[in-house]
């Protein structure tokens, strides 16, 4: 059985646990005056299921369960891990990705609540498990009356010896990337297509094994056509690849970034970490015919060192912003080792460095003298001396700022680590870190902590706001290290930052439920802009 519908009204009185995934919201049907909304939710659990449910009044509209997971209901019906018997069970944990073929641009799927389809729409969700498996699915749920599974790519199951990888992916671990809808040129015309990471290798869940082993699984990168799951290009360091990518050694669970630089709706640039410290960029020949000249790429930054205590892995996306005058892309991403988040051993980081590559590709991908940017060519911002030192220690740290390939700051608590994708606005860095609290449960399991925001100037890491304006005896100070980031209320690990725009021009920063309103403050120099625009098709 691949589809499984449901009906209000069942005796079932649970679901499984949405453990790593985020509920995607569709609207169906909307009319002028918004006295009509029709909109749908769809969720995964680690029961294996995708759910379905009107988002009015939560009744379900359908579910979907794989096949290959069909085992987990016996499992969860028995309780089996919830009495502590046995390892997590895991099903569709991980991140969805929705393609809502808007042609109209009308905002949404029909002509009317529950009627037919708009002309040429579609909704398509691709979703993925993580730690439940190392398949993607692709299913149509244009109409939800009769969703429909349109394909699905098998990666490699070390689990099964019987079930085979889908062909040419022989090499993907754990679909923790997100797949990335983007548009290409391939051979002349624009195509949609998916790209994602070759995902994770659990063998890497012991904190220091396999860091620095080539090989290993999910060392690529996919690019699918949307419509069909047909792979139409890869990257990897083995022969059989489209591009040849020799130093590709490490699994790439994080998402990909896909760039668009020019502004004309197809990507140029796609930018990637993996689990061995590395920052890789791939540029898109607009002028392809096809896989065997589609990209060139490499590695351009190496910041993790071959020690325990600076094992630095990346498991987030790089966020990528223009730099000063648009002469250079600001590449940020923060290190911290995800299976183990209650790990301390590791001095984990924030990085930004500097791309000067934004017209056009590089002659070569090892930026410093023919080799990749390491930490040692980027300038400290730990200690913020550009904005809090004396007069001559501001002038000889702007001195090497400037000279640096960009800078990066310690996360000087024992443990801290960052678990998020960092957001980059109007100048403005914003991230979150986690500090586990000794004696946590383990992995994946409920384990209170601390989370702190982070809000830095993107050019040098200082403060930009007065964060911490209540503790005790900071009132009246000018800026200093301590106001670049302020307590926040999780004691789980905090998701991304997410920028509110205000009706008063002004714009607020959320994580999770709780919403700053002081972070943008007028003295930062850091504006937020409202704009309004008019597409016509």
């Amino acid at each position: 059985m691949l589809m499984m519908k449901t009906v209000t009204g069942t005796t079932g009185k649970s679901i499984g646990d949405p453990l790593h995934t985020q509920p995607q919201v569709v609207t169906y049907f909307k009319n002028g005056d918004g006295s009509t909304v029709n909109k749908t939710v769809f969720f995964t659990t680690n029961d294996g299921f995708l759910h379905a449910v009107d988002a009015y009044d939560g009744t379900t509209e359908f579910s979907f369960i794989p096949r290959d997971l069909l085992g987990n209901l016996k499992q969860y019906r028995d309780a089996y891990d919830a009495r502590g018997d046995g390892p997590k069970i895991y099903g569709m944990d991980g991140p969805m990705t929705v393609w809502h073929h808007d042609a109209n641009g009308d905002g949404d799927v029909l002509s009317s609540s529950k009627g037919r389809r708009d002309s040429g729409e579609h909704v398509y969700l691709y979703l993925t498990m993580r730690r439940g498996g190392s398949n993607i699915y692709a299913l149509d749920v244009t109409d939800r009356r009769n969703p429909v599974l349109k394909w699905i790519i098998r990666g490699i199951n070390l689990q099964s010896f019987y079930q085979s990888s889908s062909p040419g992916f022989w090499n993907m671990g754990q679909t923790w990337s997100a797949p990335k809808l983007a548009q290409v040129k391939w051979n002349g015309t624009l195509r949609h297509v998916l790209l994602f990471g070759g995902g994770y290798d659990e063998h890497l869940d012991s904190e220091h094994s396999y860091l620095f082993t080539q090989g290993i699984y999910g060392n690529s990168v996919y690019m699918v056509d949307a419509e069909s799951g047909q792979l139409l290009w890869n990257a990897s360091p083995y022969y059989d690849a489209d591009l040849y990518f020799p130093d590709m050694h490490y699994a790439i669970p994080a998402s990909l970034t896909p760039v668009d630089l020019d502004g004309d709706s197809a990507i140029d640039v796609i930018f990637g970490t993996d689990t061995g410290g590395q920052i890789f960029r791939i540029d898109i020949n607009q002028n392809n015919s096809g896989a065997s000249n589609f990209a060139s790429g490499g590695v351009i930054a190496k910041l993790a060192v071959r020690s325990a205590a600076d094992a630095r892995r990346f498991f987030e996306p790089v966020a990528v912003a223009f730099g000063k005058e648009n002469r250079y892309l600001n590449i940020a991403v923060g290190s911290g080792f995800r299976p183990s988040p209650l790990s301390t051993s590791v001095n984990d980081r924030m990085y930004v460095i500097k791309d000067p590559h934004v017209t056009s590709k590089p002659s070569n991908y090892g930026y410093v003298n023919g080799r990749p940017i390491t930490e040692a060519d980027l300038y400290d911002a730990t200690s913020n001396l550009v904005q809090e030192g004396n007069s001559s220690q501001r002038s000889t740290a702007l001195s090497r700022l400037n000279s640096a390939r960009g800078w990066y700051m310690k996360l000087e608590i024992s443990g801290e680590k960052v678990l998020s994708k960092a957001v980059i606005h109007n100048g403005a860095l914003l991230f979150t870190t986690f500090i586990p609290m000794l004696g946590g449960r383990g992995q994946c399991l409920p384990a209170p902590g601390t989370n702190y925001l982070y809000a830095v100037n993107i050019d040098n890491g200082g403060a930009i706001s007065d964060l911490n304006q209540w503790q005790w005896g900071n009132m009246g100070s000018g800026l200093n290290k301590s106001d670049r980031r302020k307590s926040i209320n999780n004691a789980a690990i905090a998701p991304s930052p997410t920028i509110i725009s205000r009706i008063d021009g002004g714009a607020s920063v959320c994580v999770g439920n709780q919403c700053l309103h002081d972070v943008f403050d007028p003295v930062t120099k850091v504006p937020v802009h409202r704009r309004y625009w008019r597409e016509n098709r």
